[in-house]
Parts: C-alpha cells; sequence; structure tokens
C-alpha cells in the first residue's frame, strides 16, 4: 500500500480505537450515529483498497529489459514484491470492507429493532 493509503487506514484504525474505547461487559459498544458517521470512511477505503489491486497486477506485466542472468533475477525479485503487494492490498481490502459490512449489518439491526420498539409503544399507547 502506498503511504497515503497507508496513513488512511492507519488514522481511520485510531478513530475506530477512540470509539471502541467505551467498552462494556467485555463488548465494545458504539451508538448508531458513530457506526453511521464511521461507514463511508470504511467504505471508501475498501473501495480504494480494491481499486488499487489492478493497478498493483499491473506490476506482473513489466519485461526484464534484457536476457540476461542479472535480468532475470532483477525481474524475478520484481515478480515477488508485486505478489507480496498484491496480497497485503487484498487482505487489507478484505479487512475494511468486513468493517464495513459489518457496520452496515448493526445499522440495519439497530433500526430493525427501533422500529419494532416503536412499533411497540404505539399498540401500547
Amino acid at each position: 500500500m502506498n503511504s497515503t493509503g497507508a496513513r488512511i487506514y492507519q488514522e481511520r484504525a485510531a478513530e475506530d480505537a477512540k470509539v471502541n474505547a467505551a467498552a462494556a461487559g467485555g463488548r465494545f459498544v458504539m451508538d448508531v450515529d458513530a457506526m453511521k458517521s464511521l461507514l463511508p470512511d470504511w467504505q471508501g477505503i475498501a473501495d480504494k483498497l480494491g481499486d488499487m489491486i489492478p493497478t498493483a497486477q499491473q506490476m506482473r506485466n513489466i519485461s526484464q529489459p534484457a536476457a540476461d542472468p542479472g535480468s532475470t533475477l532483477q525481474k524475478q525479485a520484481a515478480d515477488r514484491h508485486a505478489d507480496a503487494y498484491i496480497g497485503s492490498l487484498t487482505q487489507q481490502q478484505a479487512y475494511a470492507q468486513g468493517y464495513a459490512d459489518r457496520l452496515k449489518q448493526a445499522i440495519a439491526q439497530y433500526e430493525q429493532q427501533d422500529q419494532v420498539n416503536a412499533d411497540g409503544l404505539g399498540k401500547q399507547g
């Protein structure tokens, strides 16, 4: 990941750590407004990382400069670097997308329960 992507990723993780600091009963507690404010950020990170993967895959298409042993070793090293970079991007994208998906799921559950509660109050009132 480039330095900008890594910095954004680290900043978001730090923000999440602050939000999750309010732990109760061994669980992290986050109100729905915090989840809604974090969701676009995490989805944006996942999308940016996803967009970076095809570009990174192009690194494997670079030809070696010559047909000598040194160039062959250089190409092999470049390919290993490309594979490691693609693997890192893929792992980070999966993590960010998973976090965004869990936020979406938690928001939906909260809103569903909120509606059930509102309906219950309407029936009793």
